[in-house]
């Protein structure tokens, strides 16, 4: 009897090994980079012609798993951003004719980003899982220019003009980031993972040519951790 109950004694001890083992794998920070490319638009409140351009963003990446299925994460992001747009500007001759100058404007936005997000975690098999992530992403302003670009090259050199500062950017946009993608992680718990994501913004980016605008965005990105 004795020996039986130690024997259940041992038992217990292992099992409890083994399940705290099992929590501490699940309960993990992981921390790495993650870069991604994509598309983003500036568009200005009342007027329509806006156009995306290309749009990137760096930096490092963190995720906290709660369990096998929900985590957390927060990163820390560089991102260079902005948009275009096609107008024009009319003016009259010195004969009363009014003349019509189409011009192309791009304007660079640099933003440093905290999109802090919750996240869903689907296991397929012990390699690769779907994940899912939505949640808040407070980006704030570093630097923008502006640049105008008119079809005519004599009025061009008159008028145009190449990355002028933006100076009615707002300190924070906050917008909200959501997105999926898929994780493939190795046996010593790295994980390595491609997502989709949209960034969305909640509030104005400033002001650009005295009219409010707000930015959006989505990127494909690629990121390491461990």
């Amino acid at each position: 009897m004795k020996k039986l109950i130690q024997n259940v004694y041992v038992i217990g001890l292992v099992s409890m090994a083994v399940h705290n083992q099992a929590a501490a794998q699940e309960k993990q920070l992981l921390v790495g980079a993650r870069f991604g490319v994509g598309e983003s638009k500036i568009n200005f409140e009342g007027l329509s012609g806006e156009k995306s351009k290309i749009a990137f963003t760096g930096g490092v990446s963190t995720t906290y798993h709660f369990n096998r299925f929900f985590g957390v994460g927060a990163d820390f992001m560089a991102a260079a951003k902005g948009g275009r747009y096609r107008g024009y500007t009319e003016r009259q001759d010195v004969l009363g004719n009014t003349i019509r100058y189409n011009y192309r404007d791009q304007y660079d936005i640099y933003t440093f980003e905290i999109p802090l997000t919750a996240k869903l975690r689907i296991p397929l098999n012990e390699t690769f899982a779907l994940k899912a992530f939505a949640g808040p992403n407070f980006q704030f302003s570093l630097y923008g220019t502006e640049s105008r670009q008119y079809d005519d090259a004599n009025y061009n050199e008159d008028y145009g003009y190449s990355r002028r500062k933006l100076n009615d950017l707002n300190t924070l946009e906050l917008g909200v980031q959501y997105g999926a993608g898929l994780e493939v992680k190795s046996i010593n718990q790295q994980a390595l993972f491609i997502d989709f994501r949209m960034n969305e913004s909640l509030s104005d980016l400033g002001t650009i040519q005295d009219r409010k605008v707000i930015s959006n965005n989505y990127l494909i990105s690629i990121g390491y951790l461990f």
